[in-house]
């Protein structure tokens, strides 16, 4: 099975801000971020990857980030 390693809890993924080089948490996936209903929705995929928003803890600027999915 291919699913994402943060949705899935398999893997923690972490990211340096390219603004300030300060921490950047995971915000969950985008579509969840952009839309109240958007757990409600189906998941929607981009080749292989899942598609979340990383926030700064230090500057608070919100990033993009195509996760690649893995095989368990």
């Amino acid at each position: 099975m291919i699913v994402c390693p943060i949705c899935n809890e398999v893997d923690m993924i972490t990211y340096k801000c390219n603004e300030c080089n300060g921490e950047m948490v995971d915000k969950g996936r985008v579509q969840e971020f952009m839309d109240p209903y958007g757990p409600q929705h189906p998941v929607v995929d981009t080749e292989g990857n899942c598609l979340h928003l990383f926030e700064c803890l230090n500057c608070r600027k919100l990033e993009r980030k195509n996760i690649k999915k893995v095989s368990v």
